[in-house]
């Protein structure tokens, strides 16, 4: 969402003499970094809302079991990183 307002920073990194292999490298490691950010926020604040609402049930109702399927929850997570990390990186290439 960002990247055109990083215009500025990657012409300057470009008359600086970086060469286009290492712009598109700095893309893609600003896109994995922001899409691990995004994962790991977007599955903390779900698991802290089901811890909490594991701890009320149990305090009302009987002993419930939250079962969280990990395989598949970091299935998405990867596919989501890597779809992110190659779009940006595809534009990137088309732009250098």
């Amino acid at each position: 969402m960002a990247g055109a307002s990083r215009a500025t920073d990657r012409r300057t990194l470009r008359f600086a003499g970086a060469t286009p292999r290492q712009m598109r490298r700095i893309v893609a490691g600003e896109a994995l970094l922001t899409s691990v950010m995004g994962v790991t926020l977007g599955t903390a604040v779900p698991a802290g809302t089901l811890a909490l609402i594991g701890v009320a049930l149990q305090a009302t109702v009987v002993a419930t079991e939250i079962v969280v399927p990990w395989l598949p929850m970091l299935v998405v997570a990867a596919v989501c990183i890597l779809l992110s990390v190659l779009a940006r990186a595809l534009t990137a290439r088309a732009r250098t």
